[in-house]
C-alpha cells in the first residue's frame, strides 16, 4: 500500500529560464504521472478504503485534460490540422484570385461548404486546447493570437453565408462617377462574397503562422508533467559539468567517458534513468570542497538549457535594435530615407499605369491603298490611331477627355526616369547611415564586452576558458557585424518596401493585395528556419571548442616540441576539424535551403498572381494599365521578400554569435553602473596605520547549509610593516584567504577590519587603492615596461615608475636593455625577460601604487632558488623600510625563514602561528613536521619512515569519505525529487500537471545501491592511497 499522504512539502525545485531563477514547491496532494498502455499518461490516485468521490472526479478530469493536450499536440494531429488549414487557404485563394465578382458565384458555394467542414475541425481543436490549458492559454502571445484569429475567421465565414452571392438577388445601384471627368457612373453590385472570402483567407493565413509556436508552448507543459519520459540533452549536460566551479580537466574527461558508456552514444538525448546512473558515477569526481547538493545544483537547469530556444529572426531583430537604440537620431533619419526609397516602386507602378491608359493608343488601324498620285501605281500605307481620350458618353456621343496622349506620354516618361533620382540619393544615404550606425554599435559592443568581462568575478573565469572568451571578441563580433549589415539591407529596407508595396496593392486591387500579403506572411514564417538555427548554434559551439584547442596547442608549443607530441596532437586536431567540417556543412546547407525555399516559392507566387491579373483583364475588371502596374509592383515587391530569405540565411548563420554576446553583455553594464554608483556613495577608507585584522572569518563557495566551509573561523592580525607568510597543505584554503583579502570573494561570516574599521562599511575602491597584488605568473600586458609599471597607478609620472623600479631592484637590468623602459613586452615584445625579471617588473607595478597592503600569491614558486632568495630579501626590506604589510601565500617553506609571522593553515583553519624559530621548536608542530618531511624528501628517497601527522590526516580522511558517501546518497535522493518538478515560462505550475512522488508506485530505486558502489570504489582508492602532498620545495 502506498504511504498515507502527509502535509509536508517536497523541497522546492529551482529552474533557470531566460536568465532568471525561479522556484516552486510541490505539495503532497499533487499526483504522480505514470505511463499507460494507451501511450499517454494517467494520474493514479492513492487507493483508500474510504475514497471521497469528489477528489477522484477531480483527478479523472485532470487526467482527461492532459490526454487531450497530448492528443492535439501530437505530430499526426498537428500536421493534419496544418494540412487542412493550408488546403482551406489555397482553395479559397484560387477561387478568389481566378474569378471576378460576376462569376465567383459559380465556386462560392463549394468553397463555403468545405470551409464550414474545416471550421468544425478547427473548433474541436481549439475547444480541446482551451479546456486543457484553461487560463494558461493567455500566457502565450501565439496561443492568444491563434484564438483571436479563429474567432475572426469564424465571423468571416458567417459573413460569407450572410453575403453569399445569388444571381436571383442581384441588385445593381448607381454610385459615384467612374473618373474625375464625370463621363460614366459607377455601378455597384451587392455580390460582395468574393471580398469577404479574401478576408477569411487572411485570418486563415494568420492561423497558419501562429499555430506552430502555440504548439511549442503547450508541449512544454505535458513534457514536464510526464517526467518519467523526460529527454535531457547530453550536450546541455556536458556544458553544465564544465561550468561547475573547481572542476578539473581530468574529472571532466572522466565524467564524459562515463557518460558515453552509460548512454552508449556521444550525442543526442538521454533518459531519466540514464541520467541517474551517470550522476551516481559523476558524484565521485566532484571537487572535494563541493557538497553533493551543491554539485547537483549546477545540473538542475539542464532541462531548461536543452529546451531553451535559440535565437530566431525575431530575437535577432529585437537585439539589433536594442544595440542601435543609443543612435535615435540616425535611426529616425534612416527610417525616413527608407520610407522614401520604398515609395519609389509604387510611384513607378502608378506612372506606368498613366502611360498605358492615357498615352498608349486604344487601337491602331493600318491598311494599304493604291497611290493615285504617283504614276507608278505603288501602294501606300494608311494608319489611323485612336487614342484613349476619345470615348463615348451615355448617349453614345463622341467625347474627348481633357488629356493629351502625347503630353501624358512625356509626363509619364519624365516621371519614370525621374524616380531614379530619389532612388539613387536614398541608396547612397542608406549606405552612409548603415556604415555610421553599425560602426558605432560595434564600437560600443566591443567596449561593453571588455568592460563586462573585466568586472566579472573570479568564478566566471573558472567556468569559461580563454578560447571561448577570445572567440567572443575575434569571431563572434565579426559575425555579428556582418549580420547587422544584413539586418539593414536585407530586413529593414525590404520590410518597409513590402509594407508600402502591399499597402498600395491592397488599395489599388484589394483582393490581389490581400492574397499576396497573406501568401508572403506564410512564406516568410515557414520553412526550415528552426532546423537551420539549431545547426548554426551547434557549429558555433564546435567552432569555439576547436579554437580553444588550437590556442592551447600554440600556448604549449614548448611542451609539444619537448615531448615530440606533434603527430598525436595533429591527429586529435584533425578529428576535431572533421567534426567541425560536418557542422559547418550542415549550417551552410540548411541556411542556403532557407533562401532557396523563399526564392522558388516567391517565383511561383508571382507567376500565379500574374495569371490571376490576366484573367481579371480578360473579364474587364481591370484595365491594361492596371495589369502592367500590378505586375510591376508584384515583381518589385517579390524582390524584397526574396531578399528576406538572404536575411534569414545570414541571421540564422550568425544568430548564435549574437546570442552568446547578449547573454554576457545585455543588462550587465547597468548592473556595473549601479554597483559603482553605490560604492562611490560609501565613505573612503583611511590609509592603514596600524594593522589589518581578520576576526572569525568564514567562507564557502555555496550557500547550502551542508556545504563544507573553505575558511572556518579565521582570526589573524597583520601589523603594518610586517612580512607574513601563509603556508599549509594543498587545498587548505590559502588562496581562498588571499582572494577574500583582495575582495575577490565576499566572506560569509566574520569581519575584516583595517585599523578597527570594517572594510564592508567603506568604499571597495578605496580599499583596493591601497592594496597591491603580485601573482604567480606575473601578468605582463602588451606595451612597454614603463606602461606595465604605470598600470599600477595610471596617474603615476615617469619618475614615480622609475622610483618603484628601483625599490623592486629591476632598474639595473632595465637600463641595460636597448630601449630601456620603452622596451616592448607582451605578445608584441622585442625581448624575452627571465622569470625573475618579470616578477620584479610586476613587483614594481605593485609598489608604484604605494600600497599599505602587498599580497603575494605564490609569487616566487616558479623561480629558481637564487632568484627567489633575492626577491624574498627585497620583500623583507620593503616591509620594514616602506612600512608595507606583506602577506605572502606560498608552499616554498624556505621563503618563510625571515618572516615576522607564519600562519599555518589546515582544513580551512589556522592551526599554528609564530616565527620560523618558534614553530620549529614547538612540540608536535605541524609546520615542523612539514619542514622535516621536506628535508627527508630532498635528502633521501626512503619512505619507510612514517610521519605521525600523515597517519592522523589519513584517519581524518577516512571519516571524511564516510561523510562523503552519506552526503552523496542524500543529495541524489533530493535531486531525483527535484527532477520531477518542472515549471513553465512564468515559473508557475498548472494544477493539471502537479505531481507527487510516491515510492510505492515507483518501486525500489537504484539509489539503494549507491552506498555499496561508493564504498567499493573508496575501498579501492584506499589501497592506492599515496598520501597527500602538503608542500613542494
Amino acid at each position: 500500500m502506498p504511504p498515507t499522504p502527509s502535509t509536508n512539502k517536497v523541497p522546492a525545485a529551482k529552474m533557470v529560464r531566460g536568465g532568471r531563477a525561479k522556484s516552486i514547491s510541490m505539495h503532497d496532494d499533487a499526483k504522480d504521472f505514470t505511463p499507460t498502455q494507451t501511450g499517454f499518461t494517467s494520474i493514479l490516485p492513492a487507493p483508500s478504503s474510504k475514497a471521497d468521490p469528489a477528489p477522484l472526479l477531480e483527478e479523472s478530469y485532470k487526467s482527461f485534460r492532459l490526454n487531450c493536450l497530448q492528443l492535439i499536440d501530437s505530430r499526426r494531429f498537428h500536421y493534419l490540422v496544418m494540412l487542412v488549414l493550408f488546403v482551406d487557404f489555397f482553395g479559397n485563394c484560387v477561387a478568389v484570385s481566378f474569378t471576378s465578382t460576376d462569376n465567383f458565384v459559380k465556386y462560392g458555394g463549394t468553397a463555403r461548404l468545405f470551409s464550414s467542414v474545416f471550421t468544425g475541425l478547427y473548433a474541436m481543436d481549439m475547444l480541446l486546447r482551451v479546456m486543457s490549458l484553461r487560463g494558461g492559454i493567455l500566457r502565450n502571445a501565439a496561443s492568444t493570437g491563434d484564438v483571436v484569429a479563429l474567432v475572426c475567421a469564424t465571423v468571416a465565414l458567417g459573413g460569407r453565408f450572410w453575403k453569399a452571392d445569388n444571381v436571383k438577388n442581384v441588385v445593381i445601384t448607381e454610385g459615384d462617377w467612374v473618373d474625375k471627368y464625370k463621363l460614366e457612373h459607377k455601378y455597384i453590385s451587392n455580390q460582395i462574397e468574393q471580398y469577404v472570402t479574401a478576408v477569411y483567407c487572411f485570418f486563415v493565413a494568420i492561423r497558419i503562422v501562429l499555430k506552430p509556436p502555440a504548439r511549442t508552448f503547450s508541449k512544454k507543459l505535458h513534457k514536464y508533467a510526464n517526467h518519467d519520459n523526460l529527454r535531457i540533452s547530453m550536450a546541455s549536460l556536458r556544458t553544465s559539468i564544465r561550468r561547475i566551479p573547481g572542476i578539473t580537466a581530468v574529472a571532466v574527461e572522466t565524467m564524459e567517458f562515463d557518460l558515453t558508456i552509460v548512454c552508449g552514444r556521444d550525442e543526442g538525448d538521454m533518459s531519466r534513468e540514464e541520467l541517474m546512473q551517470f550522476l551516481q558515477k559523476a558524484l565521485l569526481y566532484r571537487p572535494k570542497d563541493l557538497s553533493a547538493n551543491a554539485f547537483l545544483a549546477h545540473l538542475r537547469d539542464i532541462d531548461a538549457q536543452s529546451a531553451h530556444t535559440v535565437y530566431g529572426a525575431y530575437d535577432v531583430v529585437k537585439s539589433t535594435f536594442r544595440h542601435w537604440s543609443n543612435q535615435k537620431l540616425d535611426l529616425a533619419l534612416t527610417m525616413v530615407v527608407v520610407v522614401v526609397f520604398a515609395c519609389v516602386t509604387p510611384a513607378l507602378a502608378y506612372f506606368l499605369s498613366v502611360i498605358t491608359d492615357q498615352a498608349f493608343p486604344r487601337s491602331v488601324y493600318s491598311t494599304a491603298i493604291p497611290d493615285y498620285v504617283e504614276s507608278n501605281g505603288m501602294l501606300k500605307m494608311f494608319t489611323r490611331i485612336t487614342y484613349k481620350n476619345e470615348t463615348k458618353d451615355e448617349n453614345q456621343k463622341i467625347q474627348y477627355l481633357p488629356f493629351v496622349p502625347e503630353k501624358s506620354l512625356w509626363t509619364g516618361i519624365a516621371a519614370v526616369v525621374g524616380v531614379s533620382v530619389p532612388f539613387i540619393v536614398c541608396d547612397y544615404a542608406m549606405g552612409y547611415f548603415q556604415s555610421k550606425m553599425i560602426s558605432k554599435a560595434t564600437q560600443r559592443l566591443q567596449q561593453s564586452l571588455l568592460r563586462v568581462i573585466l568586472h566579472k568575478p573570479t568564478k566566471f573565469f573558472q567556468e569559461r576558458n580563454d578560447g571561448d572568451l577570445n572567440n567572443l571578441f575575434q569571431s563572434d563580433i565579426a559575425r555579428v557585424n556582418a549580420m547587422w549589415q544584413a539586418v539593414f539591407w536585407n530586413l529593414m529596407q525590404p520590410v518597409v518596401s513590402i509594407v508600402i508595396g502591399f499597402g498600395y496593392l491592397v488599395y489599388f486591387e484589394p483582393i490581389i493585395g490581400i492574397m499576396s500579403f497573406s501568401y508572403a506572411a506564410i512564406l516568410i514564417t515557414s520553412g526550415p528556419q528552426g532546423l537551420a538555427s539549431e545547426k548554426s548554434q551547434q557549429f558555433g559551439k564546435k567552432n569555439a571548442f576547436v579554437g580553444a584547442e588550437f590556442q592551447n596547442t600554440i600556448a604549449c608549443q614548448k611542451v609539444v616540441r619537448a615531448y615530440e607530441m606533434q603527430l598525436p596532437l595533429q591527429t586529435k586536431f584533425a578529428a576535431s576539424i572533421r567534426v567541425l567540417r560536418v557542422a559547418q556543412f550542415a549550417k551552410d546547407f540548411w541556411s542556403g535551403i532557407v533562401q532557396i525555399y523563399i526564392e522558388s516559392a516567391m517565383f511561383i507566387f508571382v507567376s500565379v498572381m500574374t495569371a490571376c491579373l490576366a484573367i481579371k483583364v480578360y473579364h474587364g475588371n481591370i484595365t491594361a494599365g492596371d495589369f502592367f502596374s500590378s505586375v510591376t509592383l508584384l515583381g518589385r515587391v517579390s524582390t524584397p521578400v526574396t531578399v528576406l530569405g538572404g536575411f534569414m540565411r545570414v541571421a540564422i548563420g550568425n544568430a548564435s554569435s549574437l546570442q552568446r554576446l547578449d547573454e554576457l553583455v545585455v543588462g550587465a553594464e547597468h548592473i556595473i553602473d549601479v554597483e559603482e554608483s553605490e560604492d562611490a556613495k560609501m565613505p573612503t577608507l583611511p590609509r592603514m596605520r596600524k594593522a589589518l585584522t581578520l576576526s572569525h572569518v568564514s567562507f564557502s563557495y555555496s550557500n547550502n547549509d551542508d556545504n563544507i566551509p573553505v575558511l572556518n573561523d579565521i582570526s589573524a592580525v597583520f601589523k603594518q610593516g610586517e612580512y607574513v607568510c601563509v603556508v599549509g597543505p594543498s587545498g587548505c584554503g590559502k588562496s581562498t584567504l588571499l582572494s577574500c583579502l583582495m575582495q575577490f570573494q565576499d566572506i560569509n561570516a566574520g569581519t575584516i577590519t583595517m585599523d578597527g574599521m570594517d572594510v564592508k562599511m567603506y568604499s571597495k575602491a578605496s580599499y583596493m587603492h591601497q592594496t597591491a597584488v603580485v601573482f604567480q605568473n606575473g601578468g605582463i600586458l602588451n606595451g612597454t615596461i614603463l606602461d606595465n609599471i604605470r598600470y599600477g597607478r595610471v596617474s603615476s609620472s615617469d619618475e614615480d615608475c622609475i622610483e618603484a623600479a628601483n625599490a623592486a631592484e629591476c632598474d639595473g637590468f632595465i637600463r641595460l636593455l636597448k630601449d630601456g623602459y620603452n622596451t616592448i613586452l607582451g605578445q608584441h615584445g622585442t625581448v624575452h625577460l627571465s622569470g625573475g625579471q618579470v616578477q620584479r617588473v610586476c613587483l614594481a607595478r605593485a609598489l608604484v601604487r604605494k600600497p599599505s597592503l602587498l599580497l603575494l600569491d605564490e609569487a616566487t614558486s616558479a623561480l629558481d632558488f637564487e632568484t627567489e632568495a633575492h626577491i624574498v630579501t627585497t620583500l623583507e626590506k620593503l616591509a620594514r623600510t616602506c612600512h608595507v604589510t606583506v602577506v605572502s601565500v606560498t608552499h616554498r617553506l624556505a621563503t618563510t625563514r625571515g618572516a615576522d609571522l607564519i600562519l599555518v593553515m589546515h582544513r580551512g583553519a589556522i592551526v599554528e602561528s609564530g616565527t620560523f624559530s618558534q614553530l620549529m621548536h614547538e612540540p608536535k608542530s605541524l609546520f615542523a613536521d612539514m619542514m622535516q618531511h621536506c628535508v627527508d624528501s630532498t635528502s633521501s628517497d626512503d619512505t619507510s619512515e612514517e610521519i605521525p601527522l600523515l597517519e592522523n590526516v589519513h584517519s581524518m580522511h577516512m571519516v571524511d569519505r564516510a561523510n562523503f558517501i552519506d552526503d552523496t546518497h542524500r543529495a541524489l535522493t533530493d535531486f531525483q525529487q527535484a527532477l520531477d518538478l518542472r515549471v513553465d515560462d512564468h515559473g508557475e505550475v498548472s494544477s493539471a500537471w502537479k505531481t507527487r512522488l510516491r515510492s510505492a508506485s515507483r518501486g525500489p530505486t537504484n539509489n539503494t545501491l549507491l552506498q555499496t558502489t561508493l564504498s567499493a570504489r573508496h575501498s579501492e582508492d584506499d589501497g592506492m592511497n599515496d598520501q597527500d602532498s602538503f608542500f613542494v620545495m
